[in-house]
């Protein structure tokens, strides 16, 4: 398969052919909307940077930050410009680097949207209401982001392993206390002061 004016949405490929298609082809894959050009090689490269970057970021954990909505959002972005921006903004860069690259963007344009989302959610509780939902944050975990609080707010890293493995993985005190290697009575100091650097941060 050489021409490209040979692929249309309807052309179907025995897996070797498929692999065997140059750059030119795919690009002609994507515009033509071919269903097995698409998904190889489309969401193939986006999977693998969702692979990467959800071990950093805890996606899958969080709404609207699965594989498919931000693949889908990049993709219906690509299709509405024509494929466009694929070429002329590409240059020498592979075909899988700048997919890869623009997935990429995708995500953490979605994972900002997701924190802003979830601040606002935070912030909009009445003031005195702050200490009491932070004191019992495993209770709300499904609107507040447990993880963005730690990694945002604690600068501590004791700290931030006390709260992980309190409000995320569900130790309590004596178990954290065995796990680090201190008392539990350092273990409370510490939580209380947690609950205030938190406290103090959305006030």
């Amino acid at each position: 398969m050489n021409a490209t004016n040979h692929i249309t949405p309807y052309t179907h490929f025995t897996k070797e052919e498929l692999s065997l298609l140059n750059e030119e082809e795919i690009i002609c894959g994507f515009k033509q909307k071919n269903p097995q050009i698409t998904q190889k090689y489309f969401y193939g490269f986006c999977k693998i940077a969702y692979i990467t970057w959800n071990k950093k970021y805890q996606l899958l954990d969080k709404e609207e930050l699965d594989f498919y909505t931000i693949s889908n959002d990049y993709y219906l972005k690509m299709v509405r410009n024509n494929w466009v921006n694929l070429e002329e903004d590409r240059k020498t860069a592979s075909l899988q680097t700048w997919i890869i690259g623009g997935f990429r963007y995708s995500i953490l344009d979605a994972l900002e949207k997701y924190n802003m989302e979830q601040d606002q959610k935070f912030k909009s509780l009445p003031i005195e209401n702050y200490s009491e939902k932070i004191s019992n944050l495993a209770d709300y975990s499904s609107d507040i982001d447990l993880k963005n609080i730690r990694d945002s707010i604690l600068k501590d890293d004791i700290n931030k392993i006390i709260f992980d493995k309190y409000y995320i993985q569900g130790y309590n005190m004596k178990e954290i206390a065995e796990v680090l290697n201190i008392t539990p009575s350092a273990v409370s100091q510490r939580y209380k002061s947690i609950i205030q650097t938190i406290t103090h941060y959305y006030k």
